[in-house]
């Protein structure tokens, strides 16, 4: 009894030692370097800059945070997610239903013309059937 506890514990040891070493992998596969974060920082300052010096895009920020503030306050994550979900869905049918109606989804396969077959003399020669070409 005890060599199969033994032998399971041991092979709980392994796999946690192989999902720990898996996971330290795959932390170091996805760091993201420091230079990324400055280089983004650097070259998305002068976006921060223009919405927060126009007055609309302020305001609409401001008014933006205040309503998840609220919506985070009150506890209604759930429901303003499944109001989203709603409004998208039907946005989207509504968006497809009239991109349908003034074009239609053609699923007629286009006719295509067969080639015409030439006689093996025919791609020989250069010269055409009445002749040359140089006639009077």
């Amino acid at each position: 009894m005890d060599s199969i506890r033994e032998s399971f514990l041991n092979d709980c040891q392994l796999a946690l030692e192989a999902a720990e070493t898996n996971a330290s992998r795959a932390r170091q596969l996805s760091h993201i370097p420091l230079w990324m974060y400055a280089l983004v920082g650097i070259l998305g300052a002068n976006e921060a800059i223009t919405v927060l010096s126009h007055p609309f895009l302020f305001m609409l920020i401001v008014f933006a945070l205040i309503c998840l503030g609220v919506i985070y306050y009150l506890n209604l994550s759930q429901p303003a997610l499944a109001l989203a979900k709603m409004f998208l869905q039907q946005a989207s049918t509504q968006m497809f239903g009239a991109l349908n109606e003034y074009q239609p989804v053609n699923t007629a396969v286009p006719k295509q013309v067969p080639a015409r077959k030439r006689s093996p003399a025919q791609r020989r020669s250069p010269v055409r059937e009445s002749g040359s070409g140089f006639e009077k």
